[in-house]
């Protein structure tokens, strides 16, 4: 049941974020993943990095860049601070 709401709140992050930018046409599909969320914003990994998009829509930011993977971001729980692992 868990891993069904899990599912459902990932497909529904995923839209959200790929819809964001509906008015510039995209070149094919994006490969965001591992959305986490805090009030204002939804981070998430792609490309190898972290980027930032406002929940209520808007421009990507990235938030990392250089050599190595970043993944697994998570909010603290005050939502001031993202965790991520990278190599």
């Amino acid at each position: 049941m868990r891993r069904t709401a899990n599912c459902i709140a990932l497909f529904v992050c995923l839209t959200f974020v790929a819809t964001a930018g509906h008015a510039q046409p995209q070149q094919g599909p994006l490969l965001l993943q591992q959305p986490t969320l805090n009030k204002t914003e939804i981070a998430f990994v792609y490309a190898g990095d972290l980027w930032s998009v406002p929940r209520a829509g808007g421009a990507a930011t990235r938030l990392t860049a250089g050599p190595g993977l970043k993944s697994n971001p998570k909010f603290s729980p005050d939502g001031n601070w993202i965790a991520f692992s990278s190599n």
